[in-house]
């Protein structure tokens, strides 16, 4: 049997169904989170073989019995339902069949994840599926009583807490509607018209293709789920095009997974995490992704410079323009594929919800996508965008299952306040300290899984930790969302530059280490607003704006300093004076800012004789000039 047609047959459905249920079809979640979980299992085990024999295209009877097993999980839910939504928690008892599929599920979901998001994962759901069961073999703080079996099923297959949990319930609703959009929006070729947009706006500068790499990636992330996606989107021509004009291989790497790391915190899709984020927080989905926005910004603002200054500081030129194409064309030929994404923002805006305002999204890029011929939206493209928008949904609704786990075992066994009463302990109350530990905490827990499984895992261990020492609950999400996404790029687990590695033909640990030298803000950015919430647009229109020039001063100052260059190379003094003032711009506050600028200024003066002499201002007078 061939695995592409089984595939395509699930896909649909599975699209087809959550289109229903989005739109028009309301069903009760008892219903709809297994179902979901059903398709999301069955389409894993049909996609990901069991064994190098499956990767011919033909399904082996392993992955056969386990996408069976997955739709009879979700006969058996939908067979009992009744039985399952009026039972009494912890006081009706299970039956054999009960706890039969219910160990089955769990089996089922861990191997799952382990297929798509990698084993670190699984692992840590065995880790703590096990803790709830011994812990009353734990010492000291860690004790619990312990759950028997059947207590453990119950609370993972027989409830919305466990499995079929808020991150399920997330996955099954806004998260699939929003794949859903960006596989329509995909398919009328936007991603080509972001590539064109970004070589038109940078290809000519020096290191364009870097810099057009920065640029693409950001806008692609807007609308991709997945750093790796993102990477594997945009890297396979960026990349080789970095390479051409003499980045080597290991830096152009690095530029490629940074920069699509940072569509993972770039609004309005997050990586899907925002809409996590939003049931996990009670705040709207609108608030959040306002409040991502600057921060957003600031990380592209500091990789861009990066980029820059390694450009300038090595001599590296642009394309030619026959080499690029030619913006004005670009923007008069397929600007209209922005309308969609114009959409979303105005819906969301204006009072709609997120699974409304992505209904308007779908039925936008149906409308535009009729401008062209070469856009349209043939029947064949909408089925191929009902398919991929299933594979894309499977490494988030399996991650969400999984983490699922993770956040019934936190909940119901008081780990979380006990890791929380363990980190301020270490820290001794110091919020800076304290910081700093959860942001080494979130990059280690973080490391090998997607976007949405970092935040729900970091979200259910350490943002409880932050919240305790008074540091605000939005304010608190971010800061560890954001170092849990970091270490899609941090060596020795970087799942995005490992993709970007095997496009460049690069070494994958000298290419994370550059990653993180590029990257050096998104370690800061996250301090930035825990300590100057105007960076959230929290506070009056002059705040915001003065916290943002001020910020965006202290990441340029904080790339130079890194790099080692600024109008020219600088000495170890230069950059010690550079980093210092990063630090007071980035600080809120009239007395830092001052003192910071002031540092600057000292280092702009300094190197102010190179200006005269350099590559830059050359360029600038020869086009003043004509």
């Amino acid at each position: 049997m061939r695995r592409e047609p089984a595939v395509a047959v699930v896909g649909v459905v599975w699209s087809i169904f959550q289109l229903a249920t989005a739109g028009f079809w309301v069903i009760d979640i008892t219903l709809l989170r297994p179902l979901h979980v059903m398709f999301t299992l069955t389409l894993i085990f049909l996609l990901h073989p069991f064994s190098k024999k499956g990767k011919d295209g033909r399904l082996v009877l392993p992955d056969i019995l386990l996408a069976l097993f997955s739709l009879s999980m979700g006969a058996y839910v939908v067979l009992n339902y009744e039985y399952i939504s009026r039972r009494f928690m912890l006081i009706d008892p299970l039956t054999s069949l009960d706890i039969l599929f219910g160990v089955l599920t769990i089996i089922l979901v861990l191997e799952a994840a382990r297929r798509t998001v990698g084993p670190t994962l699984s692992v840590l759901a065995v880790f703590f599926l096990a803790y709830s069961y011994f812990a009353w073999f734990m010492p000291g703080l860690f004790y619990f009583r312990g759950l028997s079996l059947e207590k453990i099923v119950e609370y993972q297959f027989l409830t919305t807490d466990g499995i079929f949990g808020i991150p399920v319930g997330v996955s099954s609703t806004y998260i699939y509607i929003f794949m859903l959009f960006a596989a329509f929006l995909n398919q009328t070729g936007v991603g080509k018209f972001f590539t064109d947009m970004a070589f038109a706006l940078t290809g000519r500068s020096s290191g364009g293709p870097a810099k057009a790499a920065v640029v693409a990636s950001s806008l692609f992330g807007t609308v991709s789920g997945s750093g790796s996606a993102n990477v594997a989107a945009t890297g396979t021509f960026t990349i080789p095009l970095m390479k051409s004009v003499g980045y080597k291989p290991h830096f152009a790497g690095a530029v490629e997974a940074v920069a699509s790391t940072g569509g993972q915190i770039m609004p309005p899709v997050m990586g899907s995490a925002a809409f996590v984020m939003a049931q996990l927080t009670g705040i709207s989905y609108w608030d959040i992704c306002v409040a991502a926005t600057i921060p957003a910004i600031l990380y592209y603002v500091a990789v861009f410079m990066m980029v820059h200054l390694e450009a300038v500081k090595t001599g590296l030129t642009g394309l030619r323009g026959d080499q690029l194409p030619n913006l004005k064309r670009t923007l008069m030929r397929d600007s209209y594929l922005f309308l969609p994404l114009v959409a979303i923002v105005y819906f969301l805006s204006s009072g709609y919800s997120p699974i409304r305002a992505a209904l308007m999204g779908i039925v936008a890029t149906i409308a535009v996508s009729f401008v062209r011929k070469e856009t349209r939206l043939t029947p064949r493209k909408i089925v191929n965008a009902l398919i991929d928008a299933a594979k894309m949904a499977t490494y988030v609704a399996a991650a969400c299952a999984c983490a699922g786990i993770l956040l019934s075992v936190v909940v119901y066994t008081g780990l979380g306040l006990k890791l929380t009463s363990i980190f301020i302990m270490v820290s001794g109350g110091i919020i800076p300290v304290l910081l700093v530990l959860v942001a080494i905490a979130c990059l280690i827990l973080g490391m090998g899984m997607g976007t949405n499984a970092v935040y729900i895992t970091v979200a259910a261990l350490m943002v409880p930790t932050l919240i305790r020492v008074g540091i605000p609950l939005l304010p608190a999400h971010l800061f560890a969302f954001y170092f849990g996404c970091v270490s899609l790029f941090t060596p020795p687990v970087a799942t995005a530059t490992f993709v970007a590695a095997g496009i460049a033909g690069s070494e994958p640990m000298r290419t994370g280490v550059t990653a993180v030298k590029l990257g050096v803000a998104a370690f800061i950015v996250p301090f930035m607003f825990i300590f100057n919430q105007s960076l959230m647009m929290i506070g009056s229109p002059l705040e915001v704006a003065s916290a943002f020039i001020t910020a965006a001063v202290g990441c340029c100052a904080i790339a130079a300093a890194v790099e080692g260059y600024a109008i020219r190379e600088t000495n170890i003094l230069e950059r010690v004076l550079l980093f210092f003032a990063a630090i007071l711009l980035i600080h809120p506050g009239l007395i830092t800012d001052l003192v910071g600028l002031g540092l600057l200024g000292v280092v702009l003066i300094r190197q102010l004789p190179a200006l005269k002499s350099s590559r830059f201002l050359r360029i600038a007078l020869k086009r003043v000039t004509g």
